[in-house]
């Protein structure tokens, strides 16, 4: 009796010191995970759920010195696909369950993974094909050759567009597909004073003219939002964090008279068309100010689609400030108004 009390006495006194030595190095483990890799972990926790939106600031819009608008931006949408999502098993089931008319589980137990995500990505383009006139084969090419990171479908979708687009994602449970805000360059008259005002590029920054001088002042600053998502990276509207409004860009009045502007474009239309000549500038100034009334240039080009006229190569320069010419008899100004400064001469003198 005495050597089984001492027997069992030694392996519970053993098993006692490995259970505190394991509790120990478990207690000595979370110790280092809190103390030196806490911040990390919870950095790349919150990557999962959490994220930071960018609210991008409305550009500044252009004006002529009688307040017609001659540039503004508007919110359009890029279709964008998350190429990860789209291979999720989970969401896969639940668009394929809505094509067949039965439970995600069925969708599961009926084909193999490898199938599951081939069928939705077909039903995705045979989907989408109609709506956004892309044909099934050209969607179901771009779907499948970019296992990684996002796939553009479609971008300048205008609000009422976009509308019909959720529409159709969500009557057929098409998911890992995301329509995102942006905003694109409007100019109310494309072929008036292009090279003037200038365009911007798909990040909405200046390149040329006016949107390039004035790309600071029209910029503005963006804000951003913190959110968080679900499982389906929707956003959860309750836990809204943070929120840095975007300061809108400022406003650019120009000493441009869009009446006198039209005056001048009528004008070179018919000079291009009777002398057919390589370049022609026209500008119409306020001697006593120095003020810009009027500026053209042809050959030119549309704002719009930033293709050249009636098939001619676009300049987007504006040759009338850029390009460099041999004075000639334009100089001859200069002689005459030296005359009348000296009293030597009248505008009236043969």
């Amino acid at each position: 009796m005495t050597v089984i009390d001492a027997s069992f006495r030694s392996r519970l006194t053993f098993a006692s010191v490995g259970v505190v030595l394991l509790l120990s190095v478990v207690t000595v483990r979370l110790v280092q995970i809190e103390l030196v890799h806490g911040d990390r972990l919870d950095e790349q926790a919150r990557a999962h759920y959490e994220y930071k939106q960018t609210l991008k600031a409305r550009r500044g819009r252009i004006f002529d010195r009688q307040g017609e608008l001659l540039a503004r931006s508007q919110s359009v949408f890029t279709l964008v696909v998350d190429s990860h999502h789209l291979r999720d098993l989970g969401l896969a089931c639940i668009g394929l369950a809505k094509k067949e008319g039965v439970s995600p589980q069925k969708i599961r137990k009926t084909y193999l993974p490898r199938e599951i995500t081939g069928r939705y990505r077909e039903y995705v383009a045979g989907s989408l094909a109609e709506i956004l006139a892309i044909p099934k084969a050209e969607l179901s090419r771009r779907l499948r050759e970019r296992p990684k990171g996002e796939v553009v479908l479609k971008r300048y979708i205008e609000e009422d567009y976009a509308r019909r687009i959720e529409a159709v994602l969500n009557e057929n449970q098409l998911r890992g597909l995301y329509l995102r805000r942006g905003e694109k360059r409007f100019y109310p008259s494309p072929l008036a004073l292009t090279q003037v005002i200038g365009y911007v590029n798909e990040e909405g920054d200046g390149l040329e003219g006016i949107e390039k001088t004035f790309n600071e002042e029209m910029r503005g600053t963006d804000g951003y939002r913190l959110c968080e998502r679900d499982s389906r990276r929707r956003e959860i509207h309750a836990f809204r964090g943070t929120q840095v409004d975007p300061v809108s860009g400022n406003d650019i009045y120009l000493t441009i008279d869009m009446a006198l502007q039209a005056v001048v474009e009528r004008e070179l239309a018919a000079v291009v068309d009777r002398y057919e000549p390589e370049k022609v500038s026209a500008i119409w100034m306020d001697p006593r100010t120095g003020e810009i009334l009027a500026m053209a240039n042809r050959p030119h080009f549309d704002l719009a689609t930033r293709k050249g006229i009636l098939g001619q190569d676009p300049v987007r320069r504006n040759i009338a400030v850029t390009d460099q010419y041999q004075p000639g008899s334009t100089f001859k100004i200069v002689g005459y108004a030296g005359a009348f400064d000296r009293k030597v001469g009248s505008p009236t003198m043969q």
